[in-house]
Protein backbone atom coordinates (compact mmCIF):
# COMPACT_ATOMS: atom_id res chain seq x y z
CA UNK A 1 0.00 0.00 0.00
CA UNK A 2 2.76 2.52 0.91
CA UNK A 3 4.60 1.32 -2.16
CA UNK A 4 1.78 2.39 -4.47
CA UNK A 5 1.08 5.76 -2.41
CA UNK A 6 4.93 6.20 -3.43
CA UNK A 7 4.32 5.34 -7.60
CA UNK A 8 1.48 7.67 -7.60
CA UNK A 9 2.99 10.87 -6.08
CA UNK A 10 5.54 10.24 -8.59
CA UNK A 11 3.19 11.65 -11.27
CA UNK A 12 2.00 14.43 -9.54
CA UNK A 13 3.81 18.34 -9.53
CA UNK A 14 4.84 19.85 -6.76
CA UNK A 15 1.81 22.10 -6.41
CA UNK A 16 -0.10 18.58 -6.20
CA UNK A 17 1.75 17.13 -3.59
CA UNK A 18 1.83 20.40 -1.59
CA UNK A 19 -1.92 20.01 -1.43
CA UNK A 20 -1.84 16.23 -0.72
CA UNK A 21 0.54 17.28 2.17
CA UNK A 22 -2.29 19.70 3.21
CA UNK A 23 -5.06 17.10 2.79
CA UNK A 24 -2.62 14.47 5.24
CA UNK A 25 -0.40 16.05 7.47
CA UNK A 26 0.48 12.97 9.23
CA UNK A 27 4.63 13.18 9.80
CA UNK A 28 4.73 9.48 9.96
CA UNK A 29 3.04 8.94 6.25
CA UNK A 30 5.61 11.46 4.49
CA UNK A 31 8.49 9.95 6.85
CA UNK A 32 7.75 6.74 5.58
CA UNK A 33 7.29 7.88 1.51
CA UNK A 34 10.83 9.52 1.92
CA UNK A 35 12.36 6.32 3.35
CA UNK A 36 10.91 4.34 0.38
CA UNK A 37 12.15 6.64 -1.56
CA UNK A 38 15.82 6.79 -0.52
CA UNK A 39 15.96 2.80 -0.49
CA UNK A 40 14.16 3.12 -4.69
CA UNK A 41 16.87 5.23 -5.58
CA UNK A 42 19.71 2.79 -6.52
CA UNK A 43 19.00 -0.23 -8.36
CA UNK A 44 20.22 -2.69 -6.02
CA UNK A 45 22.00 -2.34 -2.52
CA UNK A 46 24.82 -4.15 -1.40
CA UNK A 47 26.25 -4.96 1.53
CA UNK A 48 28.67 -2.76 2.96
CA UNK A 49 30.81 -1.58 5.78
CA UNK A 50 29.45 1.59 7.26
CA UNK A 51 32.64 2.59 8.52
CA UNK A 52 34.52 2.29 5.94
CA UNK A 53 32.23 4.43 3.54
CA UNK A 54 33.09 7.33 5.10
CA UNK A 55 35.77 8.19 2.62
CA UNK A 56 32.43 8.06 -0.05
CA UNK A 57 30.54 10.75 1.95
CA UNK A 58 33.66 12.79 2.57
CA UNK A 59 34.18 12.94 -1.30
CA UNK A 60 30.54 13.76 -2.00
CA UNK A 61 31.31 16.82 0.38
CA UNK A 62 34.69 18.06 -0.56
CA UNK A 63 35.10 17.15 -4.37
CA UNK A 64 32.34 18.65 -6.57
CA UNK A 65 32.79 16.46 -9.58
CA UNK A 66 34.68 13.46 -8.61
CA UNK A 67 33.11 10.18 -8.46
CA UNK A 68 34.18 7.50 -5.76
CA UNK A 69 33.34 4.25 -5.29
CA UNK A 70 32.27 2.25 -2.58
CA UNK A 71 34.52 -0.13 -0.62
CA UNK A 72 33.75 -4.01 -0.88
CA UNK A 73 35.73 -4.68 2.19
CA UNK A 74 34.01 -6.55 5.43
CA UNK A 75 32.79 -6.83 7.62
CA UNK A 76 29.58 -5.50 6.90
CA UNK A 77 26.87 -3.97 9.21
CA UNK A 78 24.83 -2.19 6.35
CA UNK A 79 23.81 -2.40 2.87
CA UNK A 80 23.87 0.97 0.42
CA UNK A 81 25.04 2.01 -3.09
CA UNK A 82 25.97 5.05 -5.55
CA UNK A 83 23.69 6.09 -7.64
CA UNK A 84 24.46 7.92 -10.73
CA UNK A 85 21.85 10.43 -13.50
CA UNK A 86 22.09 12.84 -15.20
CA UNK A 87 23.30 15.95 -13.36
CA UNK A 88 23.01 13.73 -10.01
CA UNK A 89 25.28 11.38 -8.18
CA UNK A 90 24.14 10.33 -4.52
CA UNK A 91 25.49 7.26 -2.06
CA UNK A 92 22.21 5.32 0.12
CA UNK A 93 23.90 4.07 3.11
CA UNK A 94 21.28 2.15 5.71
CA UNK A 95 22.24 0.00 8.76
CA UNK A 96 21.20 -3.59 9.19
CA UNK A 97 18.42 -2.45 12.05
CA UNK A 98 17.31 0.65 10.02
CA UNK A 99 16.19 -2.20 7.50
CA UNK A 100 14.90 -4.35 9.54
CA UNK A 101 12.73 -2.00 11.41
CA UNK A 102 11.89 -0.19 8.34
CA UNK A 103 13.14 2.87 10.32
CA UNK A 104 14.16 5.95 8.19
CA UNK A 105 16.15 7.11 11.07
CA UNK A 106 18.22 4.59 9.88
CA UNK A 107 19.13 5.86 6.43
CA UNK A 108 21.84 7.87 5.76
CA UNK A 109 21.78 9.53 1.91
CA UNK A 110 23.96 12.44 0.55
CA UNK A 111 22.52 13.70 -2.94
CA UNK A 112 24.79 15.89 -5.02
CA UNK A 113 23.10 17.98 -7.80
CA UNK A 114 25.74 19.23 -10.35
CA UNK A 115 24.42 23.46 -11.08
CA UNK A 116 28.60 24.10 -11.94
CA UNK A 117 29.15 22.47 -15.37
CA UNK A 118 25.71 20.63 -15.19
CA UNK A 119 24.35 24.40 -16.30
CA UNK A 120 25.83 24.07 -20.29
CA UNK A 121 23.55 20.66 -20.60
CA UNK A 122 20.86 22.43 -22.66
CA UNK A 123 18.43 20.31 -20.68
CA UNK A 124 19.46 21.75 -17.35
CA UNK A 125 16.20 23.38 -16.63
CA UNK A 126 14.21 20.25 -16.83
CA UNK A 127 16.84 18.51 -14.94
CA UNK A 128 16.77 21.08 -11.95
CA UNK A 129 12.89 20.86 -11.59
CA UNK A 130 13.50 17.26 -11.11
CA UNK A 131 16.09 18.03 -8.99
CA UNK A 132 13.60 20.05 -7.16
CA UNK A 133 10.39 17.78 -7.07
CA UNK A 134 12.75 14.76 -5.64
CA UNK A 135 14.06 17.31 -2.84
CA UNK A 136 10.08 16.97 -1.86
CA UNK A 137 10.03 13.46 -1.76
CA UNK A 138 13.05 13.40 0.63
CA UNK A 139 13.16 16.34 2.98
CA UNK A 140 11.18 14.15 5.50
CA UNK A 141 14.06 11.74 5.87
CA UNK A 142 16.01 12.62 9.02
CA UNK A 143 19.62 11.94 7.57
CA UNK A 144 18.68 13.15 4.04
CA UNK A 145 21.32 15.73 3.12
CA UNK A 146 20.87 17.24 -0.66
CA UNK A 147 23.59 19.39 -1.86
CA UNK A 148 25.11 20.96 -4.96
CA UNK A 149 28.07 20.83 -6.57
CA UNK A 150 28.51 25.21 -6.19
CA UNK A 151 28.05 24.64 -2.92
CA UNK A 152 30.65 21.87 -1.99
CA UNK A 153 33.29 24.10 -4.37
CA UNK A 154 32.62 26.86 -1.75
CA UNK A 155 33.55 24.89 1.26
CA UNK A 156 29.54 25.55 2.63
CA UNK A 157 29.35 21.26 3.59
CA UNK A 158 32.15 21.03 5.33
CA UNK A 159 30.86 18.89 8.23
CA UNK A 160 28.91 16.15 6.24
CA UNK A 161 31.37 13.21 7.39
CA UNK A 162 30.99 14.82 10.84
CA UNK A 163 27.13 14.54 10.18
CA UNK A 164 27.92 10.48 9.04
CA UNK A 165 29.76 10.01 12.48
CA UNK A 166 26.92 11.37 14.12
CA UNK A 167 24.36 8.98 12.31
CA UNK A 168 26.78 5.98 12.78
CA UNK A 169 26.59 6.91 16.90
CA UNK A 170 22.85 6.27 16.32
CA UNK A 171 22.04 9.94 16.94
CA UNK A 172 19.03 11.54 15.96
CA UNK A 173 18.93 14.12 12.98
CA UNK A 174 22.04 15.86 12.26
CA UNK A 175 22.71 18.82 14.41
CA UNK A 176 24.39 21.81 12.73
CA UNK A 177 28.06 21.49 11.82
CA UNK A 178 30.40 23.90 14.04
CA UNK A 179 32.68 23.78 10.69
CA UNK A 180 29.76 25.48 8.77
CA UNK A 181 30.47 29.16 7.83
CA UNK A 182 29.34 31.67 10.19
CA UNK A 183 26.99 32.84 6.54
CA UNK A 184 24.91 29.97 7.16
CA UNK A 185 23.71 31.14 10.55
CA UNK A 186 21.89 34.05 8.80
CA UNK A 187 21.24 33.22 5.33
CA UNK A 188 18.49 30.74 4.23
CA UNK A 189 20.00 27.09 3.23
CA UNK A 190 17.94 27.96 0.00
CA UNK A 191 20.59 30.37 -0.65
CA UNK A 192 23.16 27.48 -1.70
CA UNK A 193 20.76 26.21 -4.51
CA UNK A 194 20.15 29.39 -6.17
CA UNK A 195 22.13 30.65 -9.33
CA UNK A 196 25.16 32.23 -8.16
CA UNK A 197 24.56 35.36 -10.45
CA UNK A 198 21.55 36.38 -8.25
CA UNK A 199 23.30 35.16 -4.95
CA UNK A 200 24.81 38.81 -4.29
CA UNK A 201 21.31 40.28 -4.58
CA UNK A 202 19.35 37.79 -2.42
CA UNK A 203 22.39 38.50 0.21
CA UNK A 204 20.98 41.92 -0.20
CA UNK A 205 17.65 40.55 -0.17
CA UNK A 206 18.48 38.76 3.33
CA UNK A 207 20.10 41.81 4.58
CA UNK A 208 17.46 44.00 4.32
CA UNK A 209 15.19 41.81 6.22
CA UNK A 210 12.42 41.41 2.86
CA UNK A 211 10.78 38.36 2.53
CA UNK A 212 12.52 35.29 1.05
CA UNK A 213 11.55 34.06 -2.45
CA UNK A 214 10.81 30.36 -3.48
CA UNK A 215 13.95 29.42 -5.43
CA UNK A 216 13.22 27.33 -8.67
CA UNK A 217 9.27 28.90 -8.78
CA UNK A 218 7.31 26.36 -11.23
CA UNK A 219 4.76 28.50 -12.87
CA UNK A 220 1.77 26.32 -13.55
CA UNK A 221 -1.58 26.23 -15.31
CA UNK A 222 -4.35 23.40 -16.10
CA UNK A 223 -2.03 21.30 -13.99
CA UNK A 224 1.49 21.47 -15.76
CA UNK A 225 4.55 23.47 -15.61
CA UNK A 226 4.58 26.06 -18.37
CA UNK A 227 7.61 27.97 -16.81
CA UNK A 228 10.06 28.29 -14.63
CA UNK A 229 11.79 31.21 -12.73
CA UNK A 230 14.93 30.99 -10.55
CA UNK A 231 13.45 33.34 -7.76
CA UNK A 232 9.79 34.22 -7.58
CA UNK A 233 7.54 36.01 -4.64
CA UNK A 234 4.04 34.67 -5.56
CA UNK A 235 1.80 37.12 -3.23
CA UNK A 236 3.95 39.91 -5.21
CA UNK A 237 4.15 38.42 -8.27
CA UNK A 238 7.43 39.27 -9.26
CA UNK A 239 9.81 36.62 -10.36
CA UNK A 240 13.79 36.25 -11.56
CA UNK A 241 14.23 35.26 -14.75
CA UNK A 242 17.43 34.66 -16.64
CA UNK A 243 17.65 36.34 -19.86
CA UNK A 244 18.95 33.08 -21.56
CA UNK A 245 15.39 32.14 -20.90
CA UNK A 246 12.90 34.15 -23.14
CA UNK A 247 10.15 31.81 -23.04
CA UNK A 248 9.57 31.16 -19.28
CA UNK A 249 9.99 35.53 -19.31
CA UNK A 250 7.09 35.81 -21.63
CA UNK A 251 4.93 33.09 -20.32
CA UNK A 252 5.36 34.66 -16.41
CA UNK A 253 4.69 38.14 -18.01
CA UNK A 254 1.57 36.82 -20.16
CA UNK A 255 0.43 35.69 -16.88
CA UNK A 256 0.52 39.16 -15.49
CA UNK A 257 3.92 38.73 -13.72
CA UNK A 258 6.63 41.42 -13.17
CA UNK A 259 9.71 39.84 -14.21
CA UNK A 260 13.12 41.02 -13.63
CA UNK A 261 15.99 39.58 -15.81
CA UNK A 262 19.57 38.57 -15.00
CA UNK A 263 22.31 38.12 -17.05
CA UNK A 264 26.12 37.07 -16.83
CA UNK A 265 26.61 39.94 -14.67
CA UNK A 266 23.85 39.54 -12.60
CA UNK A 267 20.50 41.64 -11.44
CA UNK A 268 21.06 45.12 -13.26
CA UNK A 269 21.44 47.65 -10.08
CA UNK A 270 18.40 49.50 -11.03
CA UNK A 271 16.25 46.25 -11.05
CA UNK A 272 17.71 45.32 -7.84
CA UNK A 273 16.71 48.59 -6.35
CA UNK A 274 13.37 48.20 -7.93
CA UNK A 275 12.73 44.88 -6.44
CA UNK A 276 14.12 45.43 -3.06
CA UNK A 277 11.56 48.54 -3.01
CA UNK A 278 8.37 46.56 -4.01
CA UNK A 279 8.88 43.67 -1.92
CA UNK A 280 6.91 43.54 1.51
CA UNK A 281 9.52 43.00 4.76
CA UNK A 282 10.04 39.40 6.15
CA UNK A 283 7.56 38.99 9.21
Amino acid sequence: EELASVQGMASQTSWGLFLEYLAHPHGGFWGRISYLYALALPELLRPVALGKAAGVVGTLAHDSVAEPTMPEAGPHDGVGALWQAEQCLAVVLASQAGIKSRSGSGVFLVWRFDDDDGVLDPDFARHWRGFLRLLNRLQFLPHAHVITSRAVKAGAIAGLVDAFQHFLAGGGASPTSANEPSVAAVLPPELALADSRVRQFLEQLAAAQKVWPTIGFELEADGRVVATAEAAWPESMCALVSAEAPLDRDTFREAGWTVFEFGPAGLAAEDSNALLSTLPAST
